[in-house]
């Protein structure tokens, strides 16, 4: 009886080990099958920096910095009053909106340039926008982008990723407060320093033809074929 005891506890103890081990084969695919976590939407904002050309006389070559928020719910461009002194503006009836980063009212409009190096260093943004008309220390943003150069633009928003895309460039999704002046030197940096990402494919592929395709020097291409005799490389030239 001892012995059929004691084989009864080892064969019990096997199977508990059985179930064991194959509770942990389960346990290490769920954690390979579970997705990675990445950085909540919630804590993103979909803002980067822009340039805008002054306009008063002894500072053309300058550049005024723009803090961006591309706004899906907002159905038109505004930019604060204070970027647009010295551009030519026509007289609108009143108007206000409301957009993610607040409500603003607008009496102008003016036809403004300026760029998003972000995406492309330097590529110049023509467009008609509405002068806002908020004090600066009460507006978060200078510039809002909303749908409609979204759409012109063909500028998307993508959110499973944390992304923003424009004409084969992507650049990521911020934290609101990089815009803050304690951060918006860093964000500047990095833009700044960032590679300026090829600007469509054509551009892509006429580069890498240019670059395939170039004539070749032949009379030195038969120079360099040392194991040939002088007589060999001239006939070869000859072909």
């Amino acid at each position: 009886m001892g012995l059929d005891s004691s084989s009864d506890k080892t064969s019990d103890l096997g199977v508990k080990n059985y179930f064991i081990t194959t509770n942990e084969c389960l346990a290490s695919t769920a954690d390979l099958l579970r997705p990675k976590k990445r950085n909540k939407v919630e804590d993103l904002s979909t803002v980067t920096l822009g340039y805008i050309k002054s306009k008063v006389s002894e500072k053309l070559n300058h550049n005024q910095r723009l803090r961006v928020l591309f706004d899906s719910g907002c159905s038109a461009m505004l930019v604060n009053k204070r970027f647009m002194r010295n551009w030519k503006k026509t007289a609108l009836k009143s108007t206000n909106w409301a957009t993610k980063a607040g409500s603003f009212k607008t009496r102008k409009r003016c036809e403004i340039e300026f760029t998003l190096p972000a995406f492309h260093e330097n590529r110049i943004i023509s467009c008609n926008v509405y002068v806002d008309e908020s004090d600066k220390d009460s507006s978060h943003y200078d510039m809002i982008i909303g749908r409609d150069l979204m759409h012109s633009l063909g500028i998307n928003l993508l959110f499973d990723t944390s992304q923003i895309f424009w004409d084969n460039a992507t650049i990521n999704m911020q934290p609101p407060e990089s815009l803050d002046e304690d951060w918006v030197e860093n964000l500047e940096k990095e833009i700044l320093y960032a590679h300026d990402p090829d600007t469509t494919d054509a551009e892509r592929i006429q580069d890498i033809i240019d670059a395939k395709y170039c004539p070749a020097d032949l009379k030195q291409v038969v120079e360099e074929c040392t194991h040939l005799t002088r007589e060999e490389q001239r006939q070869l030239l000859t072909l």
